[in-house]
């Protein structure tokens, strides 16, 4: 038995690396999962496709684009036809909605739409325009005509969606973290900051302030395109006064590499900043890093903030982000965005001072969390192969 997965491609991601990792962990471990395949609506390769390939799934290169909707209607159909998946599990938000209607009649019994980005893209996103905002609401009626399951990664996202049992009463709803491996984080702090200022040529008294996630298209503070508020990171660390404080920051920054660099050049802090671009060794740069900086203006959860927490590592985040993401609450605190960048950086100061020397990988906490691995392969094998609810919804 089999899973497809609809996303827009395997690109690095919350939900992108979740999804890997569960495939990853299934080879290892007796998970009941069954084996999953990908849809990548977005048609392309990407960064971890040959993992999974190697891991024995398919991915199907289906492009949903304007010009291309027959081709894309077929090909769903063909796979659905031909591959007698249990359920279809579709990361798309409004979309899946239209993959559904696109797939009726050869759809699998259970059929889960997963909300993964904060409903402030859909209001915000750079191109959005009023037909799109048309499609998107067609979409969600759609949802509601086919969905078995809606989830969200927080419940803080289901009620910005408005996702409520008012308005899907046929579907069971609510939270559905993603997780990862908490030993992946395991580690000493001593020597993994050791090994990371050696990279970066710091000096040993830096207190090492970590940054994680795609920069953000412009670097004007409130721009509403803007999502991880990378510009707004800066400031804090302008306005910190212990020099000894330096941030690196991790994520994809090509598009804007050379604007951001400028403002780190004019604000006299390229001795103190370091932009890494894409990592891979993000569990190494948590175990080295003194605190997070997640000035986020919106996230659907932001596991980065709860990976840090396994590492041993304090969060500074903003209140916007979901206080879901709070397994430890000894090392989580919230800062308003209209506070004033000293306060942040205060407050930087102090979670500084909350760091362990070590990971927090045996605290049990951990052990219960849905962000376990392990709890959630146990979820998604009962929603995939034991539909009870399923069946009794569709028998209405």
């Amino acid at each position: 038995m089999r899973v497809l997965h609809i996303i827009d491609s395997l690109n690095m991601g919350g939900a992108e690396t979740w999804l890997v990792e569960m495939v990853k962990y299934a080879q290892s471990y007796e998970t009941g999962l069954p084996g999953f395949d990908f849809l990548a609506a977005g048609g392309k390769e990407a960064i971890f496709d040959k993992v999974v390939k190697d891991a024995g799934c398919q991915i199907h290169y289906l492009a949903l684009r304007k010009g291309n909707i027959m081709n894309f209607i077929s090909g769903l159909r063909q796979i659905l036809t031909e591959n007698n998946y249990a359920a279809i599990h579709d990361h798309q938000d409004y979309l899946s909605g239209w993959h559904f209607l696109f797939g009726a009649g050869c759809l699998p019994a259970v059929r889960v739409v997963h909300f993964h980005n904060p409903f402030y893209q859909q209001q915000f996103n750079y191109g959005v325009t009023t037909a799109r905002r048309l499609q998107l609401k067609m979409g969600r009626y759609l949802l509601g005509k086919y969905a078995t399951n809606i989830y969200g990664t927080s419940g803080k996202i289901l009620g910005e969606y408005s996702i409520t049992p008012t308005y899907f009463p046929r579907q069971v709803i609510g939270p559905l973290n993603c997780a990862f491996r908490i030993n992946n984080f395991a580690g000493d702090h001593g020597s993994h900051k050791k090994q990371m200022l050696e990279e970066l040529g710091w000096p040993d008294d830096t207190k090492l302030v970590l940054f994680a996630g795609r920069f953000d298209i412009s670097t004007e503070i409130g721009n509403p395109n803007n999502s991880k508020n990378s510009a707004f990171a800066l400031e804090v660390i302008k306005a910190s006064k212990d020099s000894s404080i330096r941030m690196i920051m991790a994520g994809a920054n090509n598009f804007i590499k050379t604007e951001f660099q400028q403002l780190v050049d004019r604000d006299n802090l390229s001795d103190r900043v370091n932009m890494l671009g894409v990592r891979k060794d993000m569990a190494h740069l948590m175990l080295a890093s003194d605190v997070l900086l997640f000035p986020s203006r919106a996230e659907g959860m932001g596991m980065v903030a709860v990976e840090a927490q396994a590492a041993g590592l304090p969060v500074l985040a903003s209140d916007v982000v979901p206080d879901e993401i709070t397994v430890l609450d000894e090392l989580v605190k919230f800062r308003g965005l209209q506070d004033p960048f000293q306060l942040w950086a205060d407050n930087l100061q102090e979670m500084i001072e909350r760091r362990l020397p070590g990971d927090t990988v045996g605290d049990q906490r951990w052990h219960r969390s849905g962000f376990n691995i392990d709890v959630c392969c146990r979820r998604l094998a009962s929603l995939y192969l034991k539909p009870n609810q399923r069946e009794q919804v569709l028998a209405t």
